[in-house]
């Protein structure tokens, strides 16, 4: 145990942690009843409790393994006594509530943490202890790198997370953990769960891992080298991006001077200003890399001076006089451009973001605008069927439209096709003296597509185009 107490305090130093420890005057572990929660509990008992400070345990029952879990719990319960610790005790029906969506991994994990958080908020200076290793660290480094992760998911397991949960065995083995129970006597329990291989997780475990062996015999203490490594490049290039939001985005993004930022540190100001205009509209969804992507791409378009891209959650992005914002939706509704504008051949059209062109020679219109093709939605039609101007607007109250053999309600059909907010207010709709002829993302109006007149082409153009999931 004094060889364990030792590399659990040089744990403490190498994994950033003393100067949470040093200060928190309360410790509550999360206690399965495994080996390295186990050990966890034991190490702070023996670190902690001698420097006056208070140390407490939590055992969740996920209520997934019936009698084991019942078992698992009493042995929590009899260890927390043995060692002369307040244990708290929750139990939640995790198969009922993942009956409501998530898997049963998720929905424990969330469950856990919702515990953890609400003993935590009982008393200030407190911290939570939760038992990773450095083996659960390279599954998570493993698991995160086949779905394609960013340098956040080759980081791995953080040691500190919310400044609440420390994570101080990360330097430690599950063999190294095992032996040392084993050493000192420590009972510990093993989750069947753990030995199935149906979990993603416990395949890694189970099936790459040992591949991984053969190559190097310890592949958790270099991973935990590289994550360590990462994690020191993430926070310079966060404390880049920080201080470039600080000094120069008190009003948005000035678009002009991103020129010199790399796009490392340009996607984490795009994302960080995401997430506080989401946050402060009770949007929880974070941004994908393809939108990261079609934002920096159009920033970097010196020539383009205004532009909007519709976003998860209702929210957008607007960029006009050199200067990007994220909005809601519900923010832009007083300055859509409610008018109508007459489009004439090869002359865009542009309106809330979208443009719509009609043209006569669609090869030519593409060759001379490339890299546009895939993001467009065009129609090509009969020009004898146009009656009067064509002219472009958005929706209007009442608006019909025409296609497939029955009449529909513009409301309606964006409902039905789940179209944004901002998609609903700003899409661009075709009309001519008989009504709506078309409306990008859907067919157009019966009748136009057929008969002897000139073929001619209407094209709608707009990155956010790609987001409508409608037939065209």
């Amino acid at each position: 145990m004094n060889t364990a107490l030792k590399k659990f305090e040089n744990s403490l130093e190498t994994l950033g942690l003393k100067s949470f420890t040093d200060k928190a005057e309360r410790f509550i572990v999360a206690f399965s009843g495994g080996a390295d929660s186990c050990l966890l509990l034991h190490l702070a008992r023996y670190y902690f409790v001698p420097l006056g400070k208070t140390v407490e345990c939590a055992h969740l029952n996920h209520m997934i393994r019936g009698g084991e879990a019942d078992r698992d719990e009493q042995f929590c319960v009899d260890t927390a006594k043995k060692l002369g610790v307040r244990i708290h005790l929750q139990r939640v029906d995790i198969p009922a509530l993942a009956e409501n969506g998530g898997s049963l991994e998720e929905v424990a994990r969330r469950e856990r943490y919702k515990f953890f958080s609400s003993l935590a908020a009982e008393h200030m200076n407190t911290v939570v202890l939760t038992a990773h290793n450095a083996d659960d660290n390279l599954e998570t480094v493993v698991f995160n790198l086949v779905r394609g992760t960013s340098i956040g998911g080759l980081c791995g397991i953080p040691p500190v997370r919310e400044e609440i949960y420390l994570r101080p065995l990360l330097t430690f083995s599950s063999e190294e953990i095992r032996r040392c129970c084993d050493d000192s006597g420590i009972d510990y329990v093993t989750d069947s769960t753990n030995l199935q291989t149906d979990y993603t997780r416990n395949y890694i475990r189970h099936r790459v891992v040992p591949v991984l062996r053969e190559i190097n015999p310890t592949p958790e203490v270099s991973v935990g080298r590289m994550c360590s490594s990462l994690r020191l490049d993430r926070e310079y290039l966060q404390l880049e991006a920080e201080r470039f939001t600080a000094e120069k985005c008190n009003s948005g993004i000035p678009t002009s001077e991103t020129v010199m930022l790399h796009d490392s540190i340009l996607s984490r100001v795009i994302i960080g200003s995401f997430d506080k205009a989401a946050s402060s509209h009770g949007v929880g969804l974070h941004l994908e890399k393809k939108h990261v992507d079609e934002i920096i791409r159009h920033i970097r378009k010196a020539e383009e001076k205004a532009f909007s891209i519709s976003l998860p959650g209702d929210m957008v992005f607007r960029c006009e006089n050199k200067v990007g914002v994220f909005l809601h939706s519900s923010q832009c509704v007083s300055e859509v451009d409610l008018s109508e504008t007459i489009l004439e051949f090869d002359k865009p059209v542009l309106k809330n973001g979208y443009s719509v062109v009609l043209t006569k020679d669609i090869t030519s219109f593409f060759q001379k605008n490339e890299n546009i093709y895939n993001l467009s939605i065009h129609k090509s039609l009969k020009f004898d069927k146009i009656k009067g101007n064509l002219k472009i607007r958005v929706r209007r109250n009442g608006d019909l439209f025409r296609y497939g053999g029955m009449t529909h309600k513009v409301k309606k059909i964006f409902s039905e096709n789940k179209l944004s907010a901002i998609q609903r207010r700003t899409l661009p709709i075709v009309c001519d003296d008989n009504g709506i002829l078309w409306i990008p993302g859907f067919p157009l109006r019966d009748g136009t597509y057929s008969g002897n007149g000139d073929t001619v082409y209407l094209v709608c153009l707009k990155d956010g185009c790609q987001d409508l999931k409608m037939e065209c």
